[in-house]
């Protein structure tokens, strides 16, 4: 980042902040556990970026023309989790397209930035929504979840993520600038 600074990079509107986590020792259930967390957590997780990222092609939601139990169900049946994840293409808020070939998932949700906090932050953050998929067992919860208002989403994520404090604080200070609506406590 320093060399990038020295350089001069700027960051606009139209950046993304992609980050790539290695899940070789996920097996595809596994994966399924990870796309119906993030799903049924989707939009608290938006709630944690500048709102223009919704709005963007590059990173729409993984729902995106469905509902939560159209990928649950096309989920269950594990012969469909390729062709599933094929379907929705590369420019999703998570991006599963190479766990076949590389063994990793790309979050591409957050606003592009060079400031070392935020992407800290933000790989924390997206980092322990991996962990939560790996055990996750409770699909019927995460239905309910589904449903749920942002702010409660967001209570029961922070609860999920079982963050350090400072991750937790800084959490609530970007959830609250960004949403003032939403809670952040």
């Amino acid at each position: 980042l320093l060399a990038l600074h020295k350089a001069g990079a700027t960051v606009t509107p139209r950046c993304g902040l992609h980050v790539h986590h290695s899940i070789n020792d996920f097996s595809e259930v596994h994966l399924r556990r990870l796309l119906l967390v993030w799903a049924a957590f989707e939009s608290a997780i938006f709630a944690m970026v500048k709102s223009e990222r919704a709005g963007n092609r590059y990173c729409e939601s993984v729902l995106s023309g469905g509902q939560f139990t159209d990928l649950f169900d096309s989920l269950l049946r594990m012969e469909d989790i390729e062709s599933t994840i094929v379907l929705l293409g590369r420019y999703r808020a998570l991006n599963c397209v190479n766990f076949w070939r590389n063994g990793t998932v790309e979050m591409r949700l957050h606003h592009g930035t060079l400031r070392p906090a935020s992407i800290k932050f933000w790989v924390a953050i997206t980092q322990q929504i991996i962990e939560m998929a790996k055990g996750e067992r409770d699909f019927e919860e995460l239905e309910e979840v589904y449903s749920l208002s942002v702010d409660k989403k967001l209570t029961k994520l922070k609860k999920k993520l079982n963050l350090p404090s400072d991750t937790l604080e800084a959490l609530n200070k970007v959830v609250m600038a960004r949403n003032p609506t939403v809670g952040g406590g």
